[in-house]
């Protein structure tokens, strides 16, 4: 009875002691000392999945071992006596800072991280019978810590940057930003284990978006996301709203709006993370993990961030270095900025000169053939030509707006020459002698075709009074009335009447242009005929033309070269009197 109940007991245990053994989460193996598998629990058995033949079980360590390349933390590969089996049989107990970490790369390619611990069995006299071995599966333990090195090792590349002369180039350029963008990109790709990360800036005049750079690209996905792979600022505005709120976004390009985005690689989830330093968004980072579903973790989330806020820095850094190197560049040879900017206007307009001259002859022969095509067609009358003429009309419209815009450029052009021979003294005066009042008047009706519509009022002196002669030269003077009047014109509104007026005193005669106008302020009535200057805030009311501040120090100059005099009379928000004055013929000088 005793014995049974013993047995019975010993039983039990046995059951215990197997259901623990299977029970438990690492591989556990027992093996004798030629390497016979006596015993392996589940876990073991899910780590040789499907690489053991069902019909052939391995039974030795060996044949598990051909299973596997096994290497060391350094990759290496490891000869059989090193293996964690083979110490144990040789006495030696792994456990804790002795345990070992092995690679197993299987035949497919995938590698399995485990850590080996273990220790040998002995029989009653003290002899090494075989060994236990215990595998704890670390693969994704050692994952995250891999990712971890890998995003402080890029952190800490990020935030080197910051202090690196290579961040801080004084060509403040998007050439020059792209290495360092693309240095950024790349060290995200492989922090956040994604197929591609591309970094952005954001215009905020003109409300486009350029590509600083993109890593995880082919030489031919290059070429097919060349215009499409380009941060969007047309985004939904709860997207808009998020970013400015400095959030990561989580994008699903399969979903809309999204879905009508342009998406030649087949992008499915990308994250958006905005480049913002305290203000308006510079713009931001996109990490795009392919066409597979990718919902981002919140470790993702906030690397994001945090990498964007780094890029954010880094931008800001070499911004405020530019503008540092700039004022120094400029305070210490202003002399030499000036000369090469003369040089630079004097090369420029002669380059632009002759291509602006063939292009309006161009632009002026295609509206001319174009406008005789469709007279010819509509005289025809046949359906085919009506039809034809209305599909050419818009053609024609849209040659007649590039001819204007060639004419802008061209009088641009003529600006930067005039700046150029002004600089060099160079500007010739072809002087005779001219009718003021005739020449102003001929300014005027120009200006009348060129803006119809436009309310301009011209008085000039009473006939019975002496026509104002003056010795000039013609083609410039009209080129100071023009420059006047056309400023006048931008600078009012189109229901506002600019008044032109010639008169005459005993030596002097002088014309004035007024307009209805925003005013010039005081501070700023003698720094207008300066070179390049606009006053700060004034806006062009009608037309599109902004300017460069170049027409009135030409004007100046001119009418200097004429022992003229130039003024203004302003009040702020009433509107501005600009005037110039020239020396009379008298019959001394005639």
């Amino acid at each position: 009875m005793i014995a049974w109940r013993s047995e019975r007991e010993a039983a039990s245990q046995a059951s215990q002691l197997l259901a623990i053994f299977e029970s438990i989460a690492d591989a556990v193996i027992v093996y004798d000392r030629e390497g016979n598998v006596l015993r392996a629990n589940a876990a073991d058995a899910e780590i040789l999945g499907s690489r053991q033949p069902p019909e052939a079980p391995v039974r030795t360590l060996g044949e598990r071992n051909q299973m596997f390349t096994v290497v060391d933390e350094d990759g290496h590969p490891m000869s059989s006596d090193q293996w964690p089996s083979a110490r144990v049989l040789k006495g030696e107990v792994l456990r804790g800072s002795s345990a070992a970490d092995i690679l197993l790369r299987t035949v497919d390619g995938q590698d399995i991280v485990l850590n080996a611990s273990g220790a040998p069995v002995r029989d009653a006299e003290g002899n090494i019978v075989g060994g236990v071995l215990i595998g704890r599966d670390v693969t994704q333990r050692r994952r995250l810590e891999q990712q971890t090195h890998e995003a402080l090792t890029a952190l800490m590349t990020m935030a080197e940057a910051l202090t690196s002369n290579d961040m801080t180039s004084s060509d403040n350029t998007l050439a020059s930003a792209r290495p360092a963008a693309m240095r950024l990109a790349e060290l995200t790709r492989a922090v956040m284990g994604c197929e591609r990360v591309g970094v952005h800036v954001y215009d905020l005049e003109t409300r486009l978006a350029y590509t600083l750079a993109v890593a995880g690209l082919t030489k031919e996905q290059e070429q097919l996301a060349a215009h499409t792979y380009t941060a969007r600022m047309n985004n939904p505005p709860e997207t808009v709203k998020r970013l400015q709120a400095g959030d990561v976004v989580a994008i699903d390009l399969t979903c809309p709006p999204y879905d009508r985005w342009p998406n030649p690689l087949g992008s499915r989830s990308i994250l958006l993370a905005p480049i913002s330093v305290g203000g308006p968004i510079l713009g931001d980072i996109s990490v795009d993990y392919g066409a597979v579903e990718h919902r981002p973790t919140a470790g993702e989330i906030a690397m994001a961030r945090t990498i964007a806020k780094l890029a954010a820095q880094i931008i800001e850094r070499g911004r405020l270095a530019h503008e540092r190197e700039e004022a120094r560049a400029n305070a210490l040879a202003l002399v030499e900025t000036t000369r090469r900017m003369d040089e630079f206007l004097s090369i420029a307009a002669h380059e632009l000169k002759t291509p602006v001259t063939n292009s309006m002859l161009t632009v002026t022969l295609a509206s001319v053939m174009l406008k005789r095509f469709i007279a010819d067609s509509v005289v025809s009358q046949t359906a085919q030509d009506a039809l034809m003429a209305d599909t050419l009309r818009p053609l024609l419209k849209l040659l007649e707006r590039t001819s204007n815009h060639m004419d802008q450029l061209s009088r641009l052009v003529v600006d930067l020459l005039d700046i150029s021979r002004i600089r060099d003294g160079k500007l010739e005066m072809r002087v005779g002698a001219c009718n003021l009042a005739d020449l102003v008047r001929d300014v005027v009706e120009e200006q009348r075709q060129l803006a119809p519509g436009r309310a301009i009022r011209l008085r000039l002196p009473a006939a019975s009074r002496r026509a104002p002669s003056v010795r000039a030269d013609t083609d410039r003077i009209r080129q100071v009335v023009a420059n006047y009047l056309s400023n006048a014109l931008k600078y009012s509104r189109d229901g506002r009447q600019v008044n032109v007026e010639v008169r005459t005193d005993d030596e002097w005669a002088r014309v004035s242009v007024r307009d209805h106008g925003p005013g010039v302020p005081r501070a700023e009535q003698r720094r207008v005929w300066e070179c390049c200057y606009r006053v700060e805030g004034t806006q062009v009311l009608s037309g599109t033309s902004v300017g460069l501040g170049l027409g009135l120090y030409i004007s100046r100059s001119i009418i200097e070269q004429h022992y003229g005099r130039v003024g203004l009379r302003s009040t702020e928000g009433q509107g501005a009197a600009f005037w110039f004055a020239l020396p009379l013929v008298t019959s001394s000088t005639s």
